[in-house]
């Protein structure tokens, strides 16, 4: 005990500096991690400070921000205005405000009427180009029989350019005073064509109601098939502009436009029926042997299936068919024009085109919209031969003439005409493309 408080007595004076190095050596450790934790902190703050220090180098201004934000707005605004021009494409003028999408009443006549309209609206169409049917028969002969020939040519003899029967003087005598007549007829006009070509025209002609589905139903495809014949004559007007002759027209004569079979001259009879005095009528053209009350299995067809051929044979090359937001159908174009207004028609019948819209209760303002329906899907064309029965009536001029075929493909957007389809035609389209697509699935 004695040696233990003698040792102690003698190293006392050490025992403070030992526990100022040992409490040092206590502190050393934490300080030294904390000083770690501290230095990796600012190594850390040192960088981000250089990455800001580099983004505000490179950083947008105010100005750019706010550039930005109106591009953005802009593209917003770009994508419901194409939404709406799609829309307003198809929100075009109607035949009758009765029908669509349900009869006002219950009156069987609102359908009688609107066949009325369909035919008054057909001719008013031709009276924009200036359009008017050859002479008939009995008015070659009236002038023949006015200018002093005695002759009387029965069927296609009258038309031909040919020596008629007869003495030789006197045949040739008439040919000249027919020819004269034909041709001063083509003067007075831009366009050969008659109302009978669209065949909605001759099936309102004598229109008998059978029910309310079916009567409805021809009128929305008279109405689709109106505003295509609308399109095809506003490309007659705009390629004859200026026109007041055939002679002088690119376009000379509308063959026809059909939807289940191909354009082509009507069918040619030994009797014709004018109804416009010597000016030939708007409702004029052939009678007798010419009245297609068939005309249903010629409206308009929805395509519903890609890949296949069509109503016209072949499948076409776009490949649209009616979805959610379109509905497609096919036509037949053919006229008989001028060889070196080809390519002007197809690309002015493919164009855009514009049309008044007052709403479909009419209860709008009238706005003017755009529209760009039609694609030519295939053409062909084909020599005149001026003396064939189809042209013995016409006279086209000097001009090198060709007849061109057109097959072409329509457009409608659904958001611009759904609200006023037919119940039954939605669920004719449901019922059509369930088959159709069963129809595929079966082929594969």
């Amino acid at each position: 005990m004695d040696k233990i408080l003698s040792f102690i007595k003698k190293y006392t004076s050490l025992l403070i500096p030992a526990g100022i190095v040992l409490s040092a050596l206590i502190l050393l450790i934490p300080t030294l991690l904390i000083g770690g934790s501290i230095k990796e902190k600012m190594d850390q703050s040192s960088r981000q400070g250089r990455k800001v220090d580099q983004l505000l180098g490179s950083s947008h201004s105010k100005q750019d921000v706010e550039n930005e934000t109106d591009y953005q707005d802009q593209l917003e605004s770009d994508a419901k205005n194409v939404a709406l021009l799609d829309k307003q494409t198809t929100q075009r003028e109607l035949i009758s405000y009765d029908i669509f999408p349900e009869p006002v009443d219950s009156s069987n006549q609102i359908f009688t009427d609107f066949g009325t309209k369909c035919r008054q609206k057909i001719e008013e169409l031709l009276k924009r180009v200036n359009a008017r049917s050859a002479p008939t028969a009995n008015e070659i002969s009236q002038e023949l029989i006015k200018r002093g020939s005695s002759e009387r040519m029965p069927g296609a003899a009258m038309y031909g350019r040919g020596r008629v029967r007869g003495r030789k003087g006197k045949g040739d005598a008439s040919t000249k005073i027919k020819d004269a007549f034909l041709a001063q007829r083509a003067q007075v006009m831009a366009l050969y064509a008659t109302a009978n070509v669209f065949d909605w025209y001759t099936f309102w002609k004598d229109y008998t109601f059978e029910n309310e589905e079916s009567a409805q139903e021809d009128c929305w495809y008279s109405q689709i098939s109106y505003w295509v014949y609308e399109d095809v004559v506003e490309t007659v007007k705009s390629m004859n502009s200026g026109s007041s002759s055939v002679f002088k027209s690119s376009v000379k004569r509308l063959v026809g436009v059909n939807f289940r079979k191909f354009a082509d001259y009507l069918p040619e009879s030994g009797r014709y029926s004018g109804m416009g005095g010597p000016g030939g009528g708007y409702g004029g053209g052939y009678g007798g042997g010419y009245n297609n009350m068939n005309v249903k299995g010629d409206a308009p067809k929805y395509v519903l299936k890609a890949g296949i051929p069509g109503v016209f044979g072949f499948a076409p090359w776009t490949g649209r068919v009616c979805n959610e937001k379109i509905d497609v159908i096919h036509f037949s174009v053919a006229v008989v024009i001028r060889a070196d207004s080809v390519f002007p028609f197809i690309k002015e019948l493919s164009s855009e085109k514009e049309h008044t819209f007052k709403g479909y209760l009419k209860d709008q303002k009238p706005e003017t919209f755009k529209r760009n329906q039609i694609t030519v899907l295939q053409y062909w064309q084909q020599p005149i031969d001026k003396l064939a029965p189809e042209h013995r009536r016409y006279r086209y001029g000097n001009d090198a003439v060709v007849k061109l075929n057109l097959t072409c493909e329509y457009i409608f957007s659904r958001s611009g005409y759904d609200e006023i389809k037919p119940t039954s035609i939605i669920e004719e389209l449901k019922e059509n493309a369930a088959g159709a697509a069963g129809a595929a699935g079966g082929m594969m």
